[in-house]
């Protein structure tokens, strides 16, 4: 059964059923969380996400992915021309990221699928792959 089934269809009621970095959350919990955050990005077609290993990153996640939303990692050290570059490239129309000076929007394009090659050779490249989300 997939996560997104399973925490839909029978959520975790224990109190520690997903803990990341000292934070805890229900499945009740995270389930109610995500779907604030599947509200607010319902109708985009991605959106990039500081990727940290915190709860408000599988929050994130798990709520775009409720909503239909491709999501873009965007690396939390990732310098301005990088996360410039991963911004342009992606299309993603809007940033998940925690509360700041500074953070960029950016319009949004369609597509569907990402495929992030790895290296860290020249700058970060990406595909977009037309297909069912």
């Amino acid at each position: 059964m997939s996560l997104l089934k399973r925490l839909s269809e029978s959520p975790d009621e224990r109190p520690d059923a997903v803990r990341v970095s000292g934070t805890a959350l229900s499945g009740v919990e995270l389930l109610r969380c995500a779907t604030a955050v599947a509200d607010r990005v319902h109708g985009l077609d991605r959106v990039a996400i500081e990727a940290t290993p915190t709860m408000e990153t599988v929050v994130g996640v798990v709520g775009a992915l409720l909503a239909g939303v491709a999501v873009v990692p965007v690396p939390a050290d990732a310098g301005a021309m990088e996360r410039a570059h991963m911004f342009r490239d992606s299309g993603a129309a809007a940033l998940l990221a925690p509360k700041g000076p500074g953070r960029p929007r950016v319009p949004g394009r369609r597509s569907y699928r990402w495929i992030w090659p790895s290296g860290r050779t020249g700058p970060v490249r990406s595909r977009i792959r037309s297909g069912p989300r």
